[in-house]
């Protein structure tokens, strides 16, 4: 009785960590998958070095052993039949993994510590924030007077937040940078939009306070699309050439 116990315990707090894969997130990894599979090939044959970076890294994995976006891309780098472009010693791959939750970002370490990687493949996980990785990266960038190389951004959040216009005010003006950003119009709607101690979190997402129109928007799908469409204009107006696409369970 007392190892069932335990057992329990410990299921108990992996369930913590880890949660069900939903439909929508699994069409959203197949995306990633899919873009990735273009685009580590095509920036191993130009650039020497690159990075992909995952600023809402989660734990690794999802209850029943389905990999979560770090695990993703890796794979994909390590399994492409093309990796010899990008595998070749002359050439440098950095990950960037960001985690802010401690049990979350310690079940991400386990994780990456299975992999056997080759010698140009860099993994640098951190147990912070988006923003906070970002301003330090920002920073040291600053004083170097240089860019950051080229990359791929994963912005995956939970909730329309950490990841302010300031910053990727930053990234439109680093060169072959691409970013892939999953807009939660919903928990935007619900939680954000009518508590007023959170519109201060909405100005920061687009950059000023455009988004107040749409508190007088009483037609749920009228809403949601001056929301998305205004959060791409505050892009464009950035430099940032966008391709929005809704998603649907």
């Amino acid at each position: 009785m007392k190892v069932n116990h335990e057992r329990e315990i410990l299921l108990s707090k992996k369930a913590d960590i880890t949660w069900p894969i939903e439909p929508h997130t699994e069409a959203k990894h197949e995306i990633l998958k899919y873009y990735l599979g273009a685009w580590f090939p095509i920036l191993g044959t130009v650039y020497s070095r690159f990075l992909y970076i995952d600023g809402f890294a989660g734990p690794g994995e999802y209850i029943g052993g389905k990999d979560g976006s770090p695990i993703i891309a890796l794979k994909v780098a390590l399994q492409h039949k093309l990796k010899k472009k990008f595998q070749h010693p002359s050439k440098e791959l950095v990950f960037i993994f960001i985690e802010k939750d401690e049990a979350k970002y310690q079940n991400l370490i386990r994780k990456l510590n299975e992999f056997h990687l080759p010698g140009n493949f860099r993994i640098s996980p951190y147990h912070a924030s988006f923003e906070e990785v970002f301003e330090a990266i920002i920073a040291e960038i600053g004083e170097q007077n240089n860019r950051l190389a080229p990359s791929f951004v994963f912005i995956d959040p939970f909730g329309p937040t950490g990841f302010p216009m300031t910053l990727l005010s930053w990234l439109a003006k680093q060169p072959s940078t691409e970013t892939l950003i999953n807009f939660q119009y919903q928990s935007l709607n619900q939680w954000f939009l009518k508590d007023i101690s959170k519109h201060k979190r909405l100005t920061e997402l687009y950059g000023n306070e455009r988004w107040r129109r749409a508190l007088n928007i009483s037609n749920p799908r009228q809403r949601e699309n001056y929301l998305r469409e205004s959060y791409q204009e505050a892009l464009e107006e950035l430099g940032w050439k966008v391709r929005p696409f809704r998603m649907e369970n």
